[in-house]
């Protein structure tokens, strides 16, 4: 069963390379630019088994979306990505990534 990716960005060049990356690899994906939106689309899509999201984002930051996100839902596994800091202990990309980096996170 392919990987169900809930992609959260502020970015939308972002959003849509990294959609079309994950498309590539036979993911179903939703894109979303902020952390309101992304807990409201965890709470209806029950499916989504992976939420990959920037770190640093106006308003709520990848880090307080994912305290959040595993209140909703405990299972769920994280995917940090930040072109400048990196995330101890959490799967990471460093931005920009490439298909094969983004692919060993997403579906392993």
């Amino acid at each position: 069963m392919p990987a169900f990716v809930l992609v959260v960005d502020d970015d939308p060049l972002i959003l849509d390379l990294t959609a079309g990356m994950l498309e590539e690899l036979g993911c179903r994906v939703l894109t979303t630019p902020s952390a309101s939106a992304a807990l409201r689309i965890l709470r209806e899509q029950p499916e989504i088994t992976t939420l990959l999201t920037d770190v640093q984002m106006p308003g709520t930051s990848g880090i307080e979306l994912v305290a959040e996100a595993r209140r909703i839902r405990s299972d769920l596994r994280v995917v940090f990505a930040s072109g400048r800091e990196r995330i101890d202990g959490w799967p990471f990309l460093r931005k920009p990534f490439n298909l094969e980096e983004l692919s060993r996170l997403v579906q392993s």
